[in-house]
């Protein structure tokens, strides 16, 4: 007879630690995704073409590419806590360089700046949600925090339009400063469960900035990132010669879809697998940029959005997931700071791709580009899990 210490324990997911940092990882998306559909209209205004539009929204990703690795490793060395801290003081300065900037050049700088910021910020809630997640439940605490950043998605773009068309860019940026300081605020309630590694790189002969064992999974993110690098980057654009009002609404579809999916996603992804999940999500990324390209009103660019904010809503947990499983305790931090560069990467260099590519041809054009760049990260991935089963890896991360 089982006795009840021999019970199967559910280990509990929603403690109030974890609450906190979702909540600090909303705050930062909001005071990132307030700028995502006003900032492009705001360099046009400022003389910008589309390249420097790609350049300049471009910059902000590209520079986190950069320091991500290395805020990954410092969250290793002294604590993810430390990292979000400084990263949101820094997105609350760089909004009100915004308003102070009158070219394109101190535009750019400030971009730069804000990136830094951001890179540490959002490299460090992901290692604190796998740190504080019980590992049986980790897929749908990533899933519960992708939802948080999410909500913020839906809110930000939208609320930002409708501030920047009834008052102007000075509120807008504004509000950015404001929930960045909430973040910073809530940061310091978090209790993390980090402390240093034994096995942890201590020399500079054995920093290890980037984790080899990762580049699968981020190799696929990095593909599927590059086409959302040409729906943050000239949406708002797009949407106005389109004829459509209000391109926020967009994101607000997107992340709400994201918002409702992600819940049971993560617990589809711990229980059946990570790769049975990412085929359909490709197709779907698919999909809705084949939508997004044909778009003509309202009702296609809301279903485009669904559709594709479907897509990620599996994507980017499972994939996530995925990268967590294949590392150690101590290796999470430069995990997550190369799983984050990947995503970076995508949407920074697309960004900045992407801007030539719409001079020289049209913005439907770019989006049907992106149609098979979602498709060629499925095959990546097929050829990826083939290799992987080869291998012999461990079931549950490629069943």
């Amino acid at each position: 007879m089982k006795t009840a210490s021999s019970a199967p324990t559910v280990q509990r997911l929603l403690t109030t630690n974890f609450v906190v940092v979702c909540l600090a990882t909303m705050a930062s998306f909001l005071s990132s995704y307030f700028l995502i559909a006003t900032l492009p209209p705001y360099i046009a205004q400022l003389g910008g073409r589309e390249s420097d539009v790609g350049l300049i929204m471009g910059a902000f990703t590209i520079t986190a590419l950069m320091v991500r690795p290395f805020v990954g490793l410092g969250s290793d060395r002294w604590g993810p806590k430390r990292m979000l801290m400084i990263g949101a003081v820094l997105m609350a300065v760089t909004p009100v360089l915004y308003t102070l900037s009158d070219a394109l050049w101190a535009l750019l700088v400030a971009r730069i700046l804000h990136g830094v910021g951001w890179a540490l910020a959002g490299t460090a809630v992901y290692v604190l949600v796998a740190e504080i997640a019980p590992a049986t439940r980790r897929g749908e605490a990533i899933g519960f925090s992708g939802a948080a950043g999410n909500a913020a998605i839906a809110i930000g773009p939208a609320v930002s339009v409708f501030l920047w068309q009834a008052v102007g860019f000075s509120v807008v940026f504004a509000a950015s400063v404001a929930t960045a300081v909430i973040c910073l605020f809530l940061s310091l309630g978090i209790r993390e469960h980090w402390r240093a590694e034994p096995h942890a790189p201590s020399s500079p002969g054995r920093l290890r900035i980037i984790e080899r064992k990762v580049l699968f999974p981020s190799v696929v993110m990095f593909l599927l990132t590059l086409t959302y690098g040409s729906v943050v980057s000239f949406l708002p654009l797009f949407a106005a010669e389109r004829g459509i009002d209000n391109p926020g609404l967009f994101f607000t579809v997107y992340a709400i879809v994201v918002v409702v999916v992600r819940g049971f996603a993560g617990r589809l992804l711990d229980k059946c697998g990570r790769a049975a999940l990412i085929t359909p999500g490709c197709i779907m990324a698919a999909v809705g940029l084949v939508l997004l390209s044909q778009t003509n009103g309202m009702v296609m660019f809301l279903m485009a959005a669904a559709v594709y904010g479907g897509a990620f809503a599996v994507l980017t947990p499972t994939l996530q997931a995925l990268a967590i499983d294949y590392v150690d305790p101590g290796s999470r931090g430069a995990a997550m700071g190369t799983f984050s560069s990947a995503i970076d990467l995508g949407i920074g260099g697309g960004s900045a791709v992407w801007g030539f590519v719409v001079q020289a041809t049209s913005y439907q054009t770019l989006y049907l580009i992106g149609t098979f760049v979602a498709l060629l990260s499925l095959v990546i991935f097929r050829l990826g899990s083939a290799r992987k089963a080869a291998a012999h890896e461990p079931a549950h991360t490629m069943r």
